[in-house]
């Protein structure tokens, strides 16, 4: 959906600390206000995974596929792999078509990998670092594949490259893209030294004039100067999204890191989604591509449903933080009410009785699965509700009320001076 403008709607400086704000987005079909959460496709899979009919109900979808090696390398020498990106994007666009805003990203994996045998695999970035023929290739592929799906917004992946080739990569490809009547959505890493970041932000919003700037999350403690550079914008019509955020702070109890990261201005976020297999039954951790990339088959290891359960959690709204769903205290019909299903008789049985024993291995799959995506589904609701109750505080410019109201926020805010 094409954006006709972003512009800040409200200003709190009264949490002198970390000034707070509401940035309006209006499209040809609605207006959005931030800070808010993206769907993502991770998302939208466990809701179809859960056994009722829950809206999603996003104005904002994130879709995020990792290009390996071997991907790279098949998307520059054959025709079949853009076709076989663009069919799976066109599927993905069917079941997200009422949102709003739709960002895609196709990101170069950043890590090296082992193959069977124990060598290396290189990481697609490293191969684009090393070729800039293949960089300009690429670049080329993915703005055409985003073309041609029609797409108002046009995403290029974060770079690792030295400043003056992304300055040329950045201006060239703006030129274009706005020769098509797009938008370019830039994404940058918060990992970049300090010197550089600043340098990237100047380039994209003062002689750009780009309003829609992807942020890479990184952790306050390894970016602090990065994040204080971006507090310089926090008054200028300049839209960040942080992606691959993400889902939980251990540091604060669990915090649920979105929640704290308005005041780190910044606007929209996209959890990070786990990997394709189950990380529990693993002994590696690996970045799996999502449209065939490099894959190791993983060790698995024996996991009790009980253990399993004690992996689920949901969001808390008081304490702004991921809980187990394990727990005597815990108000089911609550969890109901948060997903606005509250009589769905189907979710009623599986929250009562997903301890119950005795059921075959099949079945507690099946009953883990169902639940599992009920937690994701809730998280995401409840996640996206408070942050339309944080909006409100920040109308009233009341953003300190909000954060003496939580004291887990109060806390994580606090170290992050």
């Amino acid at each position: 959906m094409k954006i006709d403008s972003i512009k800040i709607k409200t200003l709190d400086t009264r949490f002198t600390s970390k000034p707070t704000r509401i940035t309006e987005i209006k499209t040809r079909s609605g207006t959005i206000e931030t800070p808010t959460r993206a769907a993502t496709m991770f998302e939208y899979n466990a809701k179809a995974s859960v056994p009722t009919n829950i809206l999603i109900g996003n104005p904002i979808t994130f879709k995020y596929s990792s290009v390996g090696h071997t991907l790279l390398k098949n998307l520059l020498s054959d025709n079949k792999p853009f076709s076989v990106m663009y069919n799976a994007q066109q599927n993905a666009n069917d079941r997200t078509q009422h949102s709003l805003l739709n960002f895609t990203l196709f990101q170069p994996t950043m890590t090296a990998t082992e193959d069977d045998a124990g060598g290396k695999i290189p990481s697609a970035m490293e191969d684009l670092r090393n070729n800039h023929s293949e960089l300009d290739k690429f670049l080329d592929l993915i703005i055409a594949l985003q073309e041609s799906l029609n797409f108002d917004i046009i995403t290029i992946p974060y770079l690792d490259l030295p400043f003056s080739t992304l300055e040329s990569e950045y201006k060239k490809r703006t030129k274009y893209i706005r020769s098509i009547g797009k938008e370019p959505f830039f994404v940058v890493h918060l990992k970049h030294n300090p010197q550089d970041f600043e340098k990237i932000m100047k380039l994209l919003t003062d002689e750009l004039q780009v309003q829609l700037i992807g942020l890479n999350f990184q952790k306050f403690q390894y970016a602090a100067l990065n994040y204080r550079e971006l507090s310089k914008y926090y008054a200028k019509d300049v839209l960040f999204f942080t992606i691959q955020t993400t889902r939980i702070d251990s540091q604060f109890n669990e915090f649920s890191t979105p929640h704290y990261m308005p005041f780190l201005s910044n606007d929209i976020f996209s959890i990070a989604s786990p990997p394709t297999f189950d990380p529990e039954k693993t002994n590696k951790k690996l970045e799996i591509d999502s449209i065939g990339g490099d894959k190791i088959k993983p060790k698995k290891l024996e996991v009790t449903y009980e253990e399993k359960l004690l992996k689920l959690r949901i969001f808390n709204k008081k304490e702004l933080n991921l809980q187990q769903i394990i727990s005597p205290m815990k108000n089911y019909s609550d969890l109901l009410n948060d997903v606005e299903n509250p009589t769905d008789n189907r979710l009623i049985n599986m929250l009562n009785n997903f301890m119950d024993k005795g059921f075959s291995k099949e079945e507690e799959n099946e009953r883990f699965s169902n639940l599992k995506s009920f937690t994701v589904i809730h998280e995401l609701k409840t996640s996206v509700s408070e942050f339309a109750k944080f909006r409100e505080y920040i109308k009233q410019s009341d953003t300190t009320s909000y954060v003496s109201e939580h004291p887990l926020l109060n806390k994580a805010l606090t170290t992050m001076k």
